[in-house]
C-alpha cells in the first residue's frame, strides 16, 4: 500500500491512504530491535527506505527517527549480509545506505558486492553463480528491478 500511495504522489495523484499513515505502520517506524531482522523484513525495509525517499531523490522523506535508526544499524546489517554473501539483498541495502540523509558509502561491501558480478554482469543472488543452461541461470539469477 506504501508504494501504490508513493506512486500516486509521484504522480499528482492524491495519495489515498496518505503515505504518512502508511508509514508509520511498517516495521520499520516501529524501530525495533535490530537483531530481530531476518531476509524478508530485511527486504520490506529495503522498499519502505525506497518509496519514502522517492528512490534516494528525497532522503528528508524518512522520518527522522527513522533515518537515525538506519543510521546506527544499517552498517551492522550491511556487514552481516555481505559476510553471509547475500548479494541481492546486499546490494538493496547498499542502495537504501545511499538513499539516507548521510550515507555510509561503506567502501569495503561496495568491493565485496562488485567482486561477485560476473564478467558477463551477472550477480549471483546467494554466495556463487548457478550452474546450468544459460537460460536457466538467466531465470535464476535476473532480477527486474
Amino acid at each position: 500500500r506504501l508504494g501504490l500511495s508513493a506512486f500516486q504522489r509521484r504522480f499528482g495523484l492524491t495519495a489515498r491512504p496518505p503515505e504518512a499513515g502508511l508509514a508509520a505502520t511498517t516495521w520499520l517506524a516501529g524501530t525495533p530491535e535490530p537483531w530481530t531482522v531476518e531476509g524478508h523484513t530485511a527486504y520490506d525495509i529495503t522498499h519502505t527506505v525506497f518509496h519514502l525517499t522517492d528512490w534516494g531523490e528525497n532522503p528528508g522523506g524518512l522520518p527522522p527517527d527513522v533515518a537515525d535508526y538506519l543510521a546506527v544499524w544499517l552498517p551492522v546489517w550491511i556487514d552481516d549480509w555481505l559476510d553471509l554473501e547475500r548479494w541481492d539483498l546486499l546490494g538493496e541495502l547498499l542502495v537504501v545506505d545511499a538513499c539516507l540523509p548521510r550515507p555510509t558509502l561503506d567502501e569495503a561491501a561496495w568491493r565485496g558486492f562488485a567482486a561477485a558480478q560476473q564478467p558477463d554482469g551477472a550477480m549471483p543472488a546467494v554466495r556463487t553463480m548457478p550452474e546450468g543452461e544459460p537460460d536457466a541461470v538467466f531465470d535464476v539469477v535476473y532480477h527486474p528491478t
